[in-house]
């Protein structure tokens, strides 16, 4: 993890591109057997209850494109919503998936090239100089674009950026012995002013126990390989060539004998380190259980990991970003990954200093590798290939708007999208919907009998006090407050890999300078081009980027049941984050604090593990035909969220229609859609966000590594545990999607 913000981790975040889709087939029904709530067919609609606008008329198409007829929803609600669509699309060879999301995520990056390829366009409603601030917020957007997109210039420059770096580095010096805790504690420093993160990585947050203050997170480091991937030979073949040939590539200068003596050692002190990290839904898991991690200051922590000096590494971090303030026992060191700090002392007093000298380069090699010339870097190409599955580079203007310009000047980039990507009154709608969903939970709560008294009353005071951000935060709308963001970093149109290092080393300073800022409570810890949204329980928000708010998802020109079968449980999943296993743990105010009674945190604890039995009977399957199960512990927040954002989108779109005086105009139904009824279209709409094909490797890696259910699962899960659904598509009990055992809570 180069310099990533722990809120990132923190949040409960709702969506991923990277979800799976299994399509099962099954016996073939006519869904125009389907019937209303009421059991009456569907029958003749009156024109002018039909929305014959081009815009319903495109909907519609993209609809009917989408399902598979062939299939009975009531068998597999996932294949009939999205079996046209996995049919009709092919994943691009540059990339692992494809999908609604990923589909949306390209749109806005088209809009991005499109800004960012053209010339400056003044806003007349700016002063003269703000006029002058905005052109100058552009002007550095659009040099570190163009700085990564000239590969030929990238290229021209071959290894010799990456092999500067190295010797100003200067990790291979003979005077320095890297076994003493001196030795290592200056080279932790050295590399970790640069991004480079060896043995282990922190950053700077609000505490997960105490929101109103600031503590310092530590944590395992990042590895070349996801940790399962270290126990398959073939891939370890692979990665251990990867390893040669990049050493090879940066020091023509070692005999073929050093670089296998380097490899070997390198790969090795890796796979221990491998052995004691957590995988990714471990480390999860911790940060959203403090009973698993350890609370330190400055002299704990040195006592507990003596093999580093923690007093001379932040002093020197400080020192070296002109932060003038002591590293002293006020200061909290929050321990998230503790069993992996407590092996790591016997890993390195069994490491040799020519060992760790050639790891520490490695570390730095994998990292700024990626940014040389496509000669130098082939190597990491080649394993990423292997890994993903893709078989081309990503799209360069989609790697430097993601990847590049999302991590180093996401929100001016924000401010270009949403001039042009956020139409209408698509706000207005969104905190509409937002509003009902937030009634819809209010009037559930004092519903669920499971639920006593003060519980139930805490919990409606908890969604009442959440709070809502959507589209982008206010101040990027001025250019003069947006450009405080960016003070001291500048960029150069014709130096890629200056930009990228100045950039990551701007970044660690402004977070360390953090710690020591008030805390914001309406900070965003997403950029508004993000095709994501997140529940962030610190702050007892949540939280919709623009970048969401695009079709499928949402549009302002949809009819409300689909925008609230599409955004709606989006939003509805980020509020039942709120009251998820993780989320119920934390008050109003954001601390980590029980607001249960005994009895019914028993009750909640239940019913969590009926969903933790039937998701982990889910599975999907490899190339080579071999099942892998979902983890239902590890998925429980999401799936709890899908279950009951769902519910609550659908409860709220009713609420709507009671209060919409434009209901009827509002909910008109879709041309070609007619043998459907709105609430059948509600449940389509949320099962088309997530038509998802992706490639095998990923979809195992995810399975293993991701929170999230595959997307299969996260649209059927929801079919199975709804009696709504069944009632509404006249599902018959025990059928495949409607099993008489249902999983609820929310």
């Amino acid at each position: 993890m180069n310099c990533k913000n722990l809120h990132l981790i923190l949040s409960f975040l709702a969506f991923s591109f990277l979800v799976t889709s299994s399509p099962i087939n099954k016996k073939v029904v006519r869904i125009g057997k389907c019937k209303t709530p009421g059991g009456k067919a569907v029958g003749n609609v009156n024109t002018e209850d039909i929305c014959n606008t081009p815009e319903c008329k495109a909907i519609a198409e993209d609809i009917l494109n989408s399902i598979n007829e062939d299939i009975d929803p009531c068998d597999n609600f996932y294949e009939f919503a999205c079996g046209n669509w996995i049919k009709s699309h092919e994943i691009p060879p540059d990339q692992t998936a494809i999908g609604s999301m990923s589909n949306i995520n390209k749109e806005n990056i088209n809009i991005l090239t499109e800004i960012l390829n053209g010339e400056y366009k003044p806003n007349k409603s700016l002063t003269e100089e703000q006029q002058k601030v905005d052109k100058n917020n552009f002007t550095q957007i659009q040099n570190l674009f163009k700085s990564c997109t000239n590969t030929n210039a990238i290229d021209a420059k071959g290894k010799e950026p990456l092999v500067k770096l190295l010797k100003e580095l200067n990790i291979n010096n003979k005077d320095v012995d890297y076994t003493k805790v001196k030795g290592l504690t200056d080279l932790l420093v050295k590399l970790r002013s640069y991004g480079s993160a060896v043995f282990f990585d922190y950053t700077i947050d609000s505490d997960i126990t105490y929101s109103s203050k600031k503590a310092f997170y530590i944590y395992q480091s990042g590895m070349g390989l996801t940790r399962e991937f270290y126990e398959y030979e073939e891939v370890v073949q692979i990665y251990k060539k990867t390893i040669h040939d990049m050493f090879a590539n940066i020091f023509n200068e070692k005999s073929e004998e050093e670089i296998e003596k380097i490899t070997a050692s390198v790969y090795d002190l890796e796979e221990k380190i491998a052995k004691i990290s957590l995988n990714g839904q471990g480390v999860q898991s911790n940060i959203f259980n403090p009973d698993m991690q350890k609370r330190f200051n400055i002299e704990t922590i040195s006592e507990a990991y003596p093999y580093i000096n923690w007093k001379a590494f932040f002093t020197n971090i400080f020192e070296k970003f002109n932060i003038n303030e002591e590293f002293n026992n006020e200061i909290t060191i929050i321990d998230i990954t503790s069993s992996y700090f407590e092996k790591l002392g016997d890993i390195l007093k069994n490491t040799d200093n020519e060992t760790i000298t050639a790891f520490a380069e490695w570390i730095i090699i994998r990292q700024y590798g990626d940014i040389i010339s496509n000669e130098y870097k082939a190597p990491l190409k080649e394993l990423t290939k292997v890994l993903t599955g893709i078989e081309d580079d990503i799209e360069r203007n989609e790697y430097c708007i993601n990847s590049i310009l999302g991590s180093y000047m996401g929100m001016a980039t924000g401010k270009l999208f949403i001039e042009k990507g956020f139409a209408g009154n698509s706000k207005e709608i969104a905190e509409s919907i937002i509003d009902n969903i937030k009634e819809a939970m209010v009037k559930r709560i004092p519903n669920m009998t499971w639920l006593d008294e003060p519980t139930a009353e805490y919990a409606v005071n908890k969604t009442l006090a959440i709070n809502k951000m959507i589209g982008f935060p206010d101040y990027i709308t001025d250019p003069i407050e947006l450009a405080k963001d960016y003070e001291g970093l500048k960029s150069y149109g014709d130096d890629f890999f200056t930009n990228i290092v100045n950039s990551i080393i701007f970044k660690i300073g402004d977070n360390l300078k953090s710690y020591f800022e008030p805390i914001k409570s309406d900070e965003w810890e997403m950029t508004p081009q993000t095709v994501n949204a997140y529940y962030q329980p610190l702050n007892n928000q949540i939280v919709f980027p623009a970048g969401i708010l695009q079709k499928p998802i949402f549009n302002y020109h949809s009819p409300s049941y689909l925008n609230y079968g599409g955004f709606g449980a989006v939003a509805g999943h980020e509020l039942t984050h709120a009251f998820d296993n993780n989320g119920k743990k934390y008050t109003i105010e954001g601390n980590y604090e029980n607001w249960w009674t005994d009895s019914t945190n028993e009750e909640f604890n239940e019913l969590a593990q009926c969903f933790v039995d039937e998701y982990s009977s889910f599975s999907i399957e490899d190339k080579n035909g071999v099942k892998h199960y979902v983890n239902g512990t590890a998925t429980l927040g999401e799936n709890l969220a899908d279950n009951g954002g769902v519910d609550r989108a659908y409860e709220a779109w009713k609420i709507s229609i009671e209060k919409d005086i434009n209901a009827k105009e509002n909910n008109k139904l879709l041309p070609g859609l007619t043998k459907y009824t709105q609430d059948q279209l509600f449940f389509i709409a949320f099962g088309q966000i997530w038509c998802t094909k992706q490639r095998p490797e990923i979809a195992v890696k995810n399975i293993k590594e991701d929170v999230h259910s595959p997307a299969i699962h996260r649209v059927n899960g929801v079919a199975y545990n709804s009696q709504r659904f069944a009632k509404i598509f006249n599902c018959p009990t025990n059928s495949p999607m409607n099993p008489e055992k249902k999983c609820v809570i929310w």
